[in-house]
């Protein structure tokens, strides 16, 4: 029968693939952002060439149609969204890589900046909120 080995048994090999999950969840959460990116901006160039291009908007609105404009919303709300979800996932995940038994094989001590990804996230999530609230409350 194979030896499992314990968390608390360190070796640079398990040192390299905890180091190996970590950078993936970071990936992970890249790719989430790179959506969300994609979802928002998208949203918000519907809604902006609406609001900008006056022969558009006669047409949409002078048939009654709002569904674009409600389309860019709905696209920015899902971008922001998909963003919760990805750094919920992304948070759980580093949850488990930092349990009891981990924190030698990680090899970090005391505090530390987890990770430059939750910054660039955080600040997506600001950016994005800041224009969600300037389409609503900006209405053409």
């Amino acid at each position: 029968m194979a030896d499992v080995m314990r968390p608390a048994q360190v070796s640079a090999e398990s040192h390299f693939s905890w180091l190996r999950s970590k950078m993936s969840s970071d990936r992970t959460l890249m790719s989430y952002a790179r959506s969300s990116i994609s979802f928002i901006g998208v949203g918000f160039t519907i809604y902006e060439y609406l609001a900008g291009h006056g022969d558009a908007k006669a047409v949409v609105l002078g048939r009654g149609v709002s569904a674009p404009q409600w389309l860019g919303l709905g696209l920015m709300v899902a971008g922001v969204v998909l963003l919760i979800a990805g750094t919920k996932d992304y948070r759980e995940f580093l949850g488990s890589l930092g349990d009891e038994g981990y924190g030698e094989i990680s090899g970090i001590t005391g505090w530390r900046l987890r990770a430059g990804v939750q910054l660039m996230v955080t600040l997506l999530f600001v950016a994005a909120a800041f224009a969600f609230i300037i389409v609503l409350f900006n209405p053409f």
